[in-house]
């Protein structure tokens, strides 16, 4: 693996009502790297939840879609009444695809796939499809998703083998049973930056779940 390269890839799982998804994940990933393009030392997928949802905002506008955050919505859990609250994104088309009402989770995890590896990840994605099944029972006929935003880190002893632990944890995530599609991007300029505390965070990792085929 070219440490000169960035390391990227999406992968769908079935196609659980994410045939469309192709051009959105690949926007993506070409979101992240602008952005590590322009921004070096600053990258937005060490941020937490909000930045990552407005990556993923982002690329459904470049790929002719619209979408807005934080929009309001109303939500249901078995045998109680609706209530009023927000989702975290809503994309739509105009092809004919159903509205998504999407509700999205992110998690710091290592990448040597120890319990803050998967595990963390398995944990995160119950919670937001939690959130998304709420959401898909206040409403009619939306497709509802569930996200885990991943976002990487590794001890910077590992400078030698980063690339080897980026690669397993891109196997490792393809191979989990736990999402219907999935995305990874290891910018290559950010790939060996490191923080304070003796820790690279050298991409990031991105799970989605249609809930109605949970």
């Amino acid at each position: 693996m070219n440490e000169a390269e960035t390391i990227r890839g999406y992968h769908l799982k079935g196609k659980k009502g994410l045939n469309h998804w192709d051009a959105l994940l690949e926007e993506w990933l070409l979101a992240h790297e602008r952005y590590c393009r322009i921004v070096k030392d600053d990258p937005a997928y060490w941020y937490t939840e909000r930045p990552n949802v407005s990556i993923l905002c982002a690329a459904a506008w470049r790929c002719g879609r619209i979408a807005l955050q934080e929009f309001k919505t109303e939500k249901k859990v078995r045998g109680e009444e609706r209530w009023v609250g927000r989702g975290d994104l809503w994309v739509c088309t105009d092809t004919g695809e159903k509205d998504e009402f999407i509700e999205a989770k992110h998690k710091f995890v290592s990448l040597s796939g120890d319990k803050d590896g998967l595990p963390a990840i398995r944990k995160s994605m119950e919670e937001a499809t939690k959130a998304a099944k709420e959401t898909k029972s206040g409403q009619g006929d939306v497709t509802a998703l569930a996200i885990v935003f991943a976002s990487a880190y590794a001890p910077t002893r590992s400078i030698d083998k980063i690339d080897q632990l980026i690669k397993e944890f891109c196997e490792t995530i393809k191979s989990s049973a736990d999402y219907h599609a999935s995305a990874w991007c290891f910018p290559k300029e950010t790939r060996k930056l490191p923080d304070k505390e003796g820790y690279y965070y050298p991409g990031i990792a991105m799970l989605v779940k249609n809930v109605e085929f949970e």
